[in-house]
């Protein structure tokens, strides 16, 4: 069952676009929604269409008996909150996008790290001074990593920021 918002007809056709009733093309599905919008501030358009009609819904900021006023809601207003929510999502991103390869880049480096101290024993080293230095080569690596990854996150994170347009 659907309801038509314009004049309350029951329609029990899903199929059906406009109201046999009063050629309306707005329609709840639930009774209890559709006696909420009747009763409230909002004004329910005929027909929504996006590249032909300005304004989806019209608030009802102030009704007096001889007149009402109305704030209207235009495509150019939808846009820019497209835009700000878009904004939103590429800050986020940036910040996500760095956190993410430092976390996965620290991993990296610190097992490499371990790896490379694991060779350390402590106790041949006190005994005779064996075994007391990590591999050069893998704490080598593991720096040159570590640089990597701190440049390629601050790019990435930078590149996420530049795509939501903040003003500087």
């Amino acid at each position: 069952m659907k309801y038509c918002f314009k004049c309350a007809e029951q329609i029990a056709d899903m199929e059906v676009n406009q109201c046999p009733k009063c050629g309306n093309k707005s329609f709840a599905h639930n009774k209890e929604v559709l006696e909420k919008y009747r009763k409230s501030q909002y004004k329910i358009p005929d027909e929504v269409n996006l590249e032909h009609n300005d304004t989806l819904l019209s608030p009802k900021e102030a009704q007096t008996e001889a007149s009402s006023t109305e704030k209207q809601i235009s495509l150019e207003d939808i846009h820019e909150l497209i835009a700000a929510q878009n904004r939103t999502t590429h800050s986020v991103r940036a910040f996500v996008r760095f956190l993410f390869i430092q976390l996965t880049t620290l991993t990296l480096v610190a097992f490499i790290w371990n790896l490379a101290s694991a060779r350390v024993d402590p106790v041949a080293c006190a005994q005779n001074g064996e075994h007391c230095s990590p591999i050069g080569a893998l704490q080598t690596l593991a720096v040159i990593i570590w640089i990597i990854g701190v440049v390629w996150s601050s790019s990435a994170g930078w590149s996420e920021l530049e795509k939501s347009e903040i003003p500087r």
